[in-house]
């Protein structure tokens, strides 16, 4: 007797397949253009902002209020160091992924910290829900100009450099 899985995408245009930002939440889409990737995909890149920048945190893709029910979670995005084109260059930046929720009055998050290098390279976490889950929020942050990041990068011997970070395939589902 054959198992099927099933897999059920919360995230709506995680591919960016419309070509455009259908889906997420930005303060400018000028921040993140989306553009045809070399793989017959759409990519989008999060362009350097500065610090401080008004409204969301700077650089930073979201969407939020998705539903969840106890079981398991996966997330998983692709990345890497890029050009103002969506090219890959030799730049050392920090992607930043947070996904958060409550249970009850509890919060609970997540943060996926990755280096970027000129290759492509999955970022994949898996997660458990055990009640009933809302306030969900997902965001990814390009944070070259964020003091924690600069700590970090530091402490791991890492020099970074400011430029655009290129995601695509950006996915939350439960199995």
């Amino acid at each position: 007797m054959a198992i099927e899985s099933t897999r059920t995408e919360l995230l709506v245009n995680g591919d960016f397949a419309t070509g455009d930002l259908t889906g997420w939440l930005v303060d400018d889409t000028a921040h993140f253009p989306v553009m045809p990737g070399a793989d017959n995909g759409n990519i989008c890149v999060l362009l350097p902002q500065p610090a401080g920048a008004p409204g969301l945190n700077p650089d930073e893709l979201a969407q939020e209020n998705f539903a969840l029910t106890p079981g398991d979670y996966w997330i998983s995005y692709w990345y890497r160091a890029s050009d103002l084109a969506g090219q890959p260059t030799d730049l050392i930046s920090i992607v930043n992924g947070n996904f958060w929720y409550w249970e009850g009055n509890s919060p609970i998050g997540k943060t996926l910290v990755s280096f970027t290098t000129r290759e492509w390279q999955k970022k994949t976490s898996s997660f458990t829900i055990s009640g009933d889950a809302h306030s969900t929020r997902f965001s990814l942050q390009n944070l070259h100009d964020v003091k924690a990041a600069k700590e970090y990068a530091k402490k791991m011997g890492v020099k970074l450099e400011e430029g655009p970070i290129a995601v695509r395939n950006v996915s939350i589902w439960r199995m």
